[in-house]
């Protein structure tokens, strides 16, 4: 008789299960766990062994030290780094003295010949204030500051001072380096480093920026010196509240803006690109070599005061409130000056493309005396001058009430003014 498949299947299974399995199928060793899994990352302290500071000390061994815990001093220096190679982190904590009056302690000071320092993330806070240019108070004199010859390769990131009677953070320009870091009122110097960036001095008694490259900086000086003082400043806005200082003041000056209220000038630097100067106190709202792109305005009247002055203008705008100068140069081209009240829109050799505004009587939208303007447009109120130069090509000179041109060749030009040219071509 035939066997049914299914009847055969079950038939082998059920003789499998009653013979005992083989020793190569037995399963060997424990099956309890051995344990939780070893730790498989480095803490800090073995990637970078670091030295716990929870007290004013003298760091005189190479390392890595963390605060741990606000420390207060009574008097002198809080933290000396008498070695090289260290690293300290503040921690988010806070260096204060209690010091009355202020004398000559430092928050962290750094002692001559040492190098390789790194200072970050914390505060120092003193009780120094200014009244009236006159800083005076408790505290610390200096926030970080060095002694004796400067140290090199210094970098402070992310630390903020407050109120010191001398200086914020003054680190020499060996190689040094502030980041990201905040002064607030100090009596002297701001932030003095060679590379200074993302950083703000205000409430400054001397330059509040002190560097050889400033990037994206603000500086407020309120007695003498500079908001910004650098070979190199770049995104940086610098004011001087008093005082004859710049508000930014160095060779090149990119994308900056100054303002100054004493005798200074807005931006001064050898080239200016694409930046706007402001004086309130009598001085050039901009003052270089090279202007290009920029606004350069000068607040307070009178005649020797200045929008723009440099030798080369191209592409910007001078103001004057009156009776100076809104651009001075010996070249203009693509600009336009006005002059409030009196006084000259430009005043340059040569002029070209450009407006010269003068809105006051007695004035000179454009004087080029000497020189020669070309394709520009010059206006003055009744008894000035709209356009008075040498020689001009293709111009304009717009003044109803007075003299509309003055020159001694006249090409292609147009007046609605009196005119006085010694010799016209092809004019109507």
């Amino acid at each position: 008789m035939k066997t049914h498949p299914y009847l055969l299947s079950i038939t082998v299974l059920l003789l499998s299960l009653s013979y005992p399995q083989s020793d190569s199928f037995a399963q060997g060793g424990s099956l309890t766990p051995p344990g939780p899994p070893a730790p498989t990352m480095k803490s800090l302290n073995q990637i970078e062994p670091r030295t716990p500071i929870s007290a004013a000390t003298t760091i005189s061994v190479p390392g890595s030290y963390y605060l741990t815990q606000i420390i207060t001093v009574t008097s002198g220096n809080a933290i000396v780094i008498n070695a090289s190679n260290v690293t300290l982190d503040l921690n988010g904590y806070t260096i204060s003295s209690s010091e009355s009056p202020a004398s000559t302690g430092s928050a962290i000071f750094i002692n001559s010949g040492v190098s390789n320092i790194i200072i970050l993330n914390g505060h120092v806070n003193s009780g120094v204030s200014s009244n009236g240019g006159t800083y005076s108070g408790t505290g610390f004199a200096n926030g970080i500051y060095y002694g004796g010859g400067g140290p090199n390769n210094v970098r402070v990131r992310g630390v903020n001072v407050y109120g010191v009677l001398s200086n914020g953070i003054f680190l020499g320009l060996a190689g040094t380096t502030v980041e990201g870091c905040t002064v607030v009122t100090a009596g002297g110097y701001g932030i003095y480093a060679n590379t200074v960036s993302n950083s703000t001095a205000r409430n400054i008694g001397n330059s509040a920026i002190d560097a050889n490259t400033a990037e994206n900086c603000y500086g407020n000086a309120t007695s003498t010196g500079n908001g910004i003082f650098t070979s190199s400043a770049s995104n940086c806005y610098g004011i001087v509240t008093s005082g004859t200082g710049d508000g930014v003041n160095s060779i090149t000056a990119i994308n900056c803006q100054g303002i100054t209220s004493g005798g200074g000038k807005g931006v001064n630097a050898t080239n200016v690109m694409n930046c706007y100067g402001v004086s309130n106190g009598g001085g050039a709202g901009i003052s270089g070599t090279t202007v290009s792109g920029s606004q350069g305005d000068c607040a307070m009247a009178g005649s020797g005061n200045v929008g723009i002055l440099a030798k080369t203008v191209t592409n910007s705008y001078g103001h004057h409130a009156g009776g100076g100068t809104a651009i001075v140069a010996s070249a203009v081209s693509n600009s336009y000056g006005v002059c409030d009240t009196g006084g000259f829109g430009i005043g340059a050799d040569v002029v070209t493309n450009s407006t010269g505004i003068s809105n006051s009587s007695g004035g000179y939208g454009i004087y080029a005396s000497g020189g020669s303007v070309a394709n520009s447009y010059g206006h003055a109120g009744a008894g000035g001058y709209a356009i008075y130069g040498t020689v001009a090509i293709a111009c304009i000179g717009d003044n109803a009430g007075g003299i509309g041109l003055s020159l001694n060749i006249a090409i292609g030009c147009y007046t609605n003014g009196s005119a006085t040219i010694s010799n016209k071509y092809l004019m109507p």
